[in-house]
């Protein structure tokens, strides 16, 4: 959120004049906020078509919080250093089905022969299907600010600084089929980590009339994404014997780690109102961009526990993730 350059009264009182030297300002901010969700290939079909998988699997709404503040280096408040943080809280969700009856429901594979389905219902079989995913997010920043431009109503300034985030994500996908034997079992778990580090350059401009203020905050950051991927999974047959992963396959299990660029564009726009000479409250809408990452619906390819001998290539990206939400908060300046 950007400070005043020079305090403005609030409901006509007038405000004192300020001592030359060093001053201050912080936020404080509650988000309400969604993430982008996970897409994955299609996991669980049926006669109808994909029944898991080739969308999105989102999370609900969460909250977040976001804590800002700044220091002018001047009496004339046209430098400053200013610094921030955003942290999403972590959410899970997760979906069960069972299955029933003569309809074929199953899971997909490919192998040399062509595209299949590995049953968990129909012909005489009965099963199950479980996926769980999950989302953390926090980044911070701190910058050098230079005012550009004031004057009566309208303020800009320029920021250049640096900015770390981290993104972690899980998916966990499993499946249970009852045969004539005994029950397979099969889960499969695909973790993403990234952490962020980059330059950052930014704009800022704030409008102000009376006791109300419109402000729009653009950063773009180019740095790189120092990404760790792991894949694990394990399958047990009807006599207990181990199978494998029903995706995790030999060819693609375990951590990897890379590095590769990717850009981190962010916008804020916020309205405010002054409720005493020192502080004012605002709302907003503020968007956060991550590009060039790995996510896990990348490492997930269709497998073949039939053992054929498909080789099969684990995806690495790249994917983008976003959160956007809406803000409210309060600042301080003394």
């Amino acid at each position: 959120y950007l400070p005043d350059a020079v305090p403005r009264p609030s409901f006509g009182h007038i405000v004192p004049a300020e001592p030359e030297g060093k001053h201050f300002w912080f936020t404080g901010g509650l988000l309400l906020g969604w993430s982008d969700p996970q897409s994955t290939p299609v996991l669980l079909a049926g006669p109808t078509g994909a029944l898991f998988g080739n969308d999105g699997s989102s999370l609900p709404l969460r909250a977040g919080y976001q804590l800002d503040g700044g220091l002018w280096l001047n009496a004339d408040r046209t430098w400053a250093v200013e610094g921030g943080g955003l942290y999403l809280s972590p959410r899970t969700a997760r979906a069960d089905l069972a299955f029933l009856g003569d309809v074929p429901v199953g899971r997909p594979t490919f192998s040399p022969a062509g595209a299949g389905l590995d049953p968990l219902s129909g012909l005489g079989r009965t099963g199950g299907f479980s996926a769980d995913w999950s989302t953390r997010f926090a980044t911070g920043d701190v910058n050098f600010r230079r005012e550009i431009f004031r004057n009566e109503h309208l303020r800009v300034a320029a920021t250049a600084g640096y900015r770390v985030a981290y993104l972690a994500e899980t998916l966990g996908v499993g499946s249970a089929t009852q045969t004539g034997d005994g029950i397979v079992r099969y889960e499969d778990r695909a973790e993403t980590r990234t952490m962020y580090h980059a330059g950052q350059l930014g704009l800022s401009a704030g409008a102000s009339y009376g006791p109300w203020t419109v402000d729009a905050i653009g950063k773009v950051g180019l740095g790189v994404g120092f990404g760790t991927t792991d894949l694990t999974g394990m399958g047990v047959g009807p006599g207990g014997e181990p199978l494998g992963g029903f995706l995790a396959r030999p060819a693609n299990v375990g951590e990897r780690r890379d590095a590769r660029f990717c850009t981190m564009p962010s916008l804020a726009v916020n309205v405010g109102r002054h409720v005493f000479d020192r502080g004012r409250v605002f709302l907003g809408y503020s968007l956060t961009y991550l590009t060039g990452i790995a996510r896990p619906g990348d490492l997930l390819t269709a497998g073949d526990p039939g053992g054929s001998g498909l080789a099969l290539v684990r995806g690495t990206g790249p994917s983008d993730f976003w959160i956007r939400g809406v803000n409210v908060g309060m600042e301080w300046a003394y």
